[in-house]
């Protein structure tokens, strides 16, 4: 068995393979090798001359239905799905601006294909489009399918939306003050899109009483196919995703983490204390979902989690005027 293994792995530094550049990195793909019984010295030096060996092309879901929430760092998690889809032959599959995932053109990235009901080849769909209703919708009840969102701490997941409606002159936030926006029927709009990721049914009726909706969320604490991360602590979030979907350690290792923002800045809202007593309790549903994401995170014990605590929201009033202070994620390239 040992010659057998020398003599592939001799073979197989020939043109059988070949390199692939991803995000500038260079990453050689190997095929499985379960069927070779490799003694220990065969098998660490085909693990040093080939970093990315694995032992499988398929996550352990049928599925993994990844939601993409605005203004969490969802584009940067993107890119990382894309490198780890790439180690297992696949493609991430993208759904986006409805749960009909019409096609942004992101089709021409690296290891990127739009959804299709049909392919069940590409495991890891991703998108805005990608929702609580996502599997209903399109027929995917009984497959065996896990979730993952990313969330970011309310207030600032709001005022960030808030900013980019300001920045790309959006129809309800241009020109039109932090406190109007608060007190209007945009925020409670934004604030239903939001809580669709988690809770496609969520309504009028379940801002003025929460009973459903937190109903729904033991539920989901209580599935082993969810998973919550959070913007504030990326690098964990990264990692603990990459052992939800079973990478390997070379695997990992390859994945593209994320490095300081060159973008990193902070901002700072002003807005009358009654309308930060209103945005609070607005975001109200939003804060559940945010404090079972941490809750996940203490449940990661083998991890390094010591951004595990909230982030401390900057807030000073003075003359019943509030001023919030946001910054941008410190991992997360262009995210406001």
């Amino acid at each position: 068995m040992y010659v057998l293994a020398m003599c592939l792995m001799v073979l197989s530094r020939g043109a059988s393979f070949h390199a692939i550049i991803r995000y500038s990195t260079m990453v050689w793909l190997l095929p499985t090798v379960d069927g070779l019984n490799l003694n220990s010295f065969a098998e660490a030096e085909a693990q040093n001359t080939y970093p990315s060996l694995h032992r499988t092309d398929r996550f352990p879901f049928q599925y993994v239905l990844f939601g993409h929430v605005p203004k969490t760092g969802g584009t940067s998690m993107r890119e990382i799905l894309q490198v780890l889809s790439g180690l297992r032959q696949q493609s991430v599959q993208v759904c986006y601006n409805s749960v009909a995932c019409e096609d942004l053109e992101l089709s021409e990235l690296p290891n990127i294909t739009t959804f299709t009901r049909e392919d069940s080849t590409n495991q890891i769909v991703y998108g805005h489009g990608v929702q609580d209703d996502f599997a209903t919708h399109w027929g995917l009840e009984g497959a065996h399918a896990a979730r993952v969102i990313m969330i970011r701490d309310p207030v600032h997941l709001i005022a960030s939306h808030y900013q980019h409606g300001v920045r790309y002159q959006t129809p309800g936030f241009h020109g039109v003050s932090f406190d109007d926006f608060v007190y209007g029927g945009m925020l409670e709009q934004v604030i239903f899109y939001y809580t669709h990721f988690v809770f496609a049914d969520f309504g009028h009726a379940d801002m003025a009483n929460l009973t459903r909706f937190i109903h729904h969320l033991q539920g989901v604490r209580n599935s082993t196919n969810m998973l919550f991360l959070r913007t504030e602590n990326y690098k964990t979030s990264v990692k603990r995703l990459a052992h939800f979907l079973g990478a390997s350690p070379s695997e990992e290792q390859q994945l593209p983490l994320p490095t300081l923002n060159s973008a990193s800045q902070e901002y700072r809202i002003e807005l009358n204390e009654s309308s930060f007593a209103r945005l609070q309790a607005m975001c109200r549903p939003l804060h559940l979902v945010y404090d079972l994401a941490v809750e996940q995170e203490g449940q990661a014990e083998s991890l390094d989690t010591e951004q595990r605590r909230l982030q401390a929201q900057e807030v000073r009033s003075q003359n019943e005027i509030a001023r919030l202070t946001i910054r941008s994620p410190p991992f997360v390239e262009h995210e406001y």
